[in-house]
């Protein structure tokens, strides 16, 4: 479960307090300049599941940079903002020389937007579990240095690697939240659930490197869990990217970025990974914590005992920023008709149909802790097998069931918990 912690604001929505420590709180530094304003049809990408007839099962490649511009939404993007692992080199932005700010880039996910809209991606209610498969990344990358190898450090956080931090003014009133990973100060890098490591090489280079358009990003990397994350219903998930460079860089050394030629820097040229970057322009309502994740160098070298990924939700009017990264999520849940007032609900078997010898899973939700059994009867009434038994905890729980001794054919299964009793069916297919 999402842990709670709570900052209070001293002054509107920019300086927070923890353990009686002041201090700002992290925001985009000023080098963040924006390239251009798009509309949807730049990066819209398709959906390319569909939802089971029951609606209560599926799977799906979530972006919320484009269901927010399928409804009308505007962006402003930037491109030329690299990562880094500390601020030793300079980049040239559009606002000039500056030591890199921008340590490592991250987004958070939440099902629930009412801007996931399509079969393929809907949102989903607080009672829909789902678990989290790969990640998308859009970047551009070169290496200046053939030879040398970098790596990109991709970390994913389950709903328990995240600690809710509440945003209150002075007068004790609450502006926002935000859910936010563990920043591991030591190592820097994030306090994770699960990682894995890319290697790029000069054979990885982007062809459209030296552009400064939105289409230069022409780079993507789908990256599987080492394991899916059991997110369960009603929580949030989200993964960080850190750029681990394969070559050591001096104070002054140069991140080349975008158009600017080589040629004309003096010091060394270091080898470049840039995310690509996007702001909302539009206020449309959406209370999602769909945002980016990000350590600045107000992270990255604070010397307060506990810190957190600066967490960009829009808080107190601001706008969200965040990275164009994809999630694709499988969900197979109760959905709010399955659930009465009391709590109790049965779910729909899923997969259904099924192959025989394959697994099914059973979700139920219960309004307090029951025993509980769970009966599987075939057509003519006879029962085949005793699915679960035993003490379950209130809110949603899932079984599973092997069903290599069953025939094809038509069943039913059953669920008795304390007062409450329902029934479903399935089917069993070779």
């Amino acid at each position: 479960m999402t842990k709670k912690i709570t900052l209070l604001a001293l002054a509107i929505a920019t300086i927070f307090t923890a353990k009686s420590q002041s201090f700002e709180a992290p925001k985009a530094p000023s080098i963040l300049s924006p390239s251009s304003i798009y509309l949807g049809p730049n990066v819209v990408r398709t959906n390319t599941s569909k939802l089971n007839k029951a609606g209560t099962a599926g799977s799906g490649w979530y972006s919320y940079l484009s269901a927010y511009q399928e409804i009308g939404g505007k962006i402003t993007y930037y491109t030329g903002q690299p990562i880094w692992k500390d601020s030793l080199p300079v980049a040239v932005y559009a606002t000039g020389p500056n030591n890199v700010g921008m340590h490592a880039v991250g987004q958070l996910f939440d099902p629930k937007s009412d801007f996931f809209n399509t079969a393929g991606a809907p949102a989903l209610s607080r009672f829909n579990r789902y678990t989290l498969d790969s990640v998308r990344v859009f970047y551009k990358y070169y290496n200046f240095n053939p030879g040398s190898v970098d790596t990109l450090l991709v970390q994913f956080y389950n709903a328990d690697k995240l600690s809710r931090l509440s945003y209150r003014l002075t007068s004790g009133q609450v502006v926002g939240y935000s859910d936010n990973p563990t920043y591991d100060k030591a190592k820097h890098i994030g306090v994770a659930t699960s990682s894995v490591k890319i290697l790029l090489s000069d054979l990885n280079n982007t062809d459209s490197f030296f552009s400064n358009t939105f289409s230069s990003f022409g780079d993507s990397r789908t990256i599987a869990l080492p394991s899916s994350l059991n997110v369960g219903e009603n929580k949030l998930c989200g993964f960080t990217v850190t750029f681990l460079p394969g070559v050591t860089a001096k104070l002054g050394d140069t991140i080349i970025i975008n158009s600017l030629p080589p040629a004309n820097y003096p010091k060394k040229k270091l080898n470049t990974f840039q995310p690509r970057l996007f702001q909302e322009n539009d206020n449309l309502g959406d209370t999602s914590y769909n945002y980016g994740l990000f350590s600045w160098s107000s992270i990255r070298y604070s010397t307060r005992p506990t810190e957190w990924f600066s967490g960009n939700n829009g808080i107190n009017g601001s706008k969200k920023t965040a990275i164009d990264g994809d999630f694709f999520i499988r969900y197979y849940n109760l959905s709010a008709k399955d659930i009465n007032n009391q709590g109790y609900g049965l779910g729909n078997v899923y997969p259904n149909p099924v192959k025989v010898g394959s697994d099914v899973q059973i979700d139920f939700a219960l309004g307090r802790g029951e025993n509980v059994n769970i009966q599987l009867f075939n057509v003519l009434g006879s029962k085949v097998a005793d699915v679960a038994s035993g003490k379950f905890a209130s809110g949603e729980n899932t079984v599973s069931f092997n069903t290599a001794n069953l025939a094809p054919g038509v069943y039913v299964y059953t669920i008795s918990a304390g007062a409450f009793k329902a029934s479903k069916k399935f089917t069993v297919v070779n």
